[in-house]
């Protein structure tokens, strides 16, 4: 990710993950000017504040996610 950053090969990162050791990684690549956004489950099931606070947007899958889980045809057409 932040190799590609440097080399603008990209304008918008889309990390899925939630550990806040990403943090410095999210920090850097806004710092050469690209968004991240992250996507991840809520706090409650593991994410990291400081990454939330640190990501330009942040797009929770939960319910996304325990939908298709309790219903496996969700989505399938």
């Amino acid at each position: 990710m932040l190799s590609h950053a440097f080399n603008n090969h990209y304008d918008v990162a889309i990390l899925i993950a939630g550990d806040g050791d990403y943090v410095p990684l999210v920090e850097e690549v806004k710092h050469l000017g690209k968004r991240v956004s992250v996507i991840f489950f809520s706090e409650a099931a593991g994410l990291s504040p400081a990454l939330r606070l640190a990501a330009d947007d942040f797009f929770d899958w939960t319910n996304a996610f325990v939908g298709a889980w309790k219903d496996p045809g969700v989505g399938k057409t």
